[in-house]
Formats: structure tokens, C-alpha cells, sequence
């Protein structure tokens, strides 16, 4: 069985091959995917090229109460880096390649007759490059840059594939939980296995599994970061206890210092009470003035 991860950009359509559509427990239904011939059991393994995360790992809640999960890695760098680039140009060749033999399968997989390929891209079919859409016309908007997304699946409570950071160190999930490193503006370059498509009434797609991941760890704060060694804190909260002594000092000084003795409390009270000599008002005297005999 083939493991050894292939460039996604020089997949061939007819080594394809697709298994009987068989039924789930959900409801879903699925066939698998081999690659290499007719008889192959060989696995389609890429990488995705390091790219970056728009946004958090996503986490669904479902109607039993479990939890789903899901990652979105974002192809804006896909110019500047050569893998990315691959796998975004593999993707769309796929993407092909998928409606094509949807247009050959569409009765066992959709139920459907006569459906064209540009109908079942417009209609059925879920691309592996996603585009955002302008809410108003539906159409493609190039504003954003396309993505991609994929299941991160658990297993017994444990993630089904290994993790590493950029120093190709093996990351502990349990010391480092999973959602802390997936977060927006991480990079993020996984190797995927395509293992099944996935039909039903509304559509079909490819489904996708992490065989690994390897995660940039970002730079980012998290709990409280400070160092409570740090100088400057000292240093202001020294100048904070000088400057409230000054402040008292200052206080007591205000108090005539003949009155009070340094060593002794002072007691406002005895300000208040104390009497004051008011100098009396000096009375204006009248003056009275004389008219000249004429």
C-alpha cells in the first residue's frame, strides 16, 4: 500500500477509482476512494503547504450533543509558495475531475438522471476550493482569498493523527491542548488523505482525513505574561510609597510647628475648639463740614 504523499498538481483522473456507495448509521452514504488503477488500494496522500488559519478551529455543536471539529487553512500565500500552490492548483484539478465522474455516477451516487456537469457544479457538488460568495448576486467574490477545510476527527476522546511544531517536535495534546494552537493567524501544513466521496439527495464531495499536522506555534499571549521580577514595577512602586510618606508629611506640616510636638498626635479636635482672638473693628469717625460765611 502506498503511503509516500504525491504532488496534488499531477494527479491523473484515471487512476481513480471509487468503491460501491455503501450505507451509514447517520444515514450518510460513501464510497471509497483508491488511487493508482482499477484495482489499486493505494491511497491519494498529499500535503497542503504551509499555509495560514483566517480563523479558529471551528467546533460544531451536535443534536445528540457530541461535538464536531473542522479546520480552515486559507490559500492567499498560494502565489508566493510553490506547495501551496500545487496543492490549490491539484485541488481545482480534482475538482474536475470529481464532476466529471459525477456526470458517469449520478445515478448510484445523487439518484439523478441527464444532469450536466455545469449543473452538478452549480447545484450538487461541494468543490474542494471554496470561494466566498457576493450575498447579493451569488457570485464568486475574489475579494477573499479561497479556502480549504477538513474534519479534524477524534477517536476514543484522542485526536486520529500526530502533531509537530515548526522544530519537528512531537506536540503533547494533552500538555497543549489542540484548539490553543489552532488559532487565527497559525500556520499550518498538514498531510490529507482523500478517503471517501460522500453522496446524498443534496450533493456530493470528497472526504478528507489529517494523516499529520505540523503547526507554527504563534507568538501570542496567553494567561498572564508579566514578569513580576520586572524593575520598572519596583522601581514605581517604591516612588508610589515616597510620594504617599510626602503626601502625610506634608499633612502634618501644614499644623503650626510652635503648636505641636513633633513626637506627639495631633488631635484636629483641639483646633477646633481652640478660641481666636478677633482684633476689634476700627470705628470710622464722622466728619462734619462747614460752609464758608459769604
Amino acid at each position: 500500500m502506498n503511503t509516500k504523499p504525491m504532488n496534488l498538481n499531477e494527479i491523473n483522473g484515471s487512476h481513480l477509482s471509487f468503491g460501491d456507495v455503501k450505507s451509514l448509521d447517520n444515514g450518510g452514504k460513501i464510497a471509497f476512494v483508491n488511487y493508482g488503477g482499477e484495482d489499486s488500494t493505494d491511497s491519494l496522500i498529499t500535503s497542503t503547504g504551509l499555509q495560514e488559519l483566517p480563523w479558529d478551529m471551528n467546533t460544531y455543536e451536535n443534536p445528540d450533543g457530541s461535538k464536531s471539529y473542522s479546520l480552515t487553512l486559507s490559500f492567499k500565500n498560494r502565489d508566493i509558495n510553490p506547495s501551496t500552490k500545487n496543492f490549490f492548483e491539484g485541488c481545482e484539478k480534482l475538482d474536475d475531475i470529481m464532476l466529471d465522474r459525477g456526470v458517469q455516477n449520478q445515478m448510484e451516487w445523487l439518484k439523478k438522471r441527464g444532469k450536466t456537469k455545469d449543473q452538478l457544479k452549480e447545484d450538487y457538488y461541494t468543490p474542494n476550493v471554496r470561494w466566498a460568495k457576493d450575498k447579493e448576486t451569488g457570485e464568486l467574490n475574489p475579494q477573499y482569498p479561497p479556502r480549504f477545510q477538513i474534519k479534524l476527527v477524534q477517536k476514543s476522546g484522542k485526536w486520529a493523527f500526530n502533531g509537530y511544531d515548526q522544530n519537528k517536535e512531537l506536540i503533547d495534546f494533552n500538555e497543549t491542548p489542540l484548539e490553543t494552537l489552532l488559532v487565527r493567524g497559525a500556520k499550518v501544513k498538514a498531510l490529507v488523505k482523500l478517503t471517501t466521496v460522500w453522496t446524498g439527495a443534496k450533493g456530493f464531495g470528497c472526504k478528507w482525513a489529517i494523516q499529520q499536522l505540523k503547526i507554527h506555534r504563534t507568538q501570542q499571549l496567553t494567561g498572564y505574561a508579566f514578569d513580576d521580577e520586572d524593575e520598572e514595577d519596583q522601581l514605581d512602586h517604591t516612588e508610589y510609597s515616597k510620594n504617599k510618606e510626602v503626601s502625610l508629611t506634608e499633612s502634618v506640616d501644614a499644623v503650626d510647628a510652635d503648636t505641636v510636638d513633633a513626637d506627639e498626635d495631633v488631635d484636629a479636635d483641639e483646633y477646633l475648639e481652640e478660641e481666636v482672638e478677633v482684633a476689634p473693628v476700627p470705628t470710622k469717625k464722622k466728619v462734619i463740614r462747614r460752609k464758608k460765611a459769604s
